[in-house]
């Protein structure tokens, strides 16, 4: 939960440091998929999906 927290931190900061807007196909989307997604779905070891809204 650690890790998922400092997630939009990160993004949050991102988005308001570099003054570029992110958008979720070509810039979060990427993160999510690669780095939380494989836990993160509907019957994995996580405690919620994040491939949905």
């Amino acid at each position: 939960m650690k890790a998922f927290h400092l997630l939009f931190i990160y993004l949050f900061l991102m988005t308001n440091l570099t003054g570029q807007d992110n958008y979720w196909t070509t810039d979060i989307a990427t993160i999510i998929y690669n780095n939380c997604a494989s836990c993160h779905h509907d019957g994995g070891i996580a405690p919620f999906s994040l491939m949905s809204f």
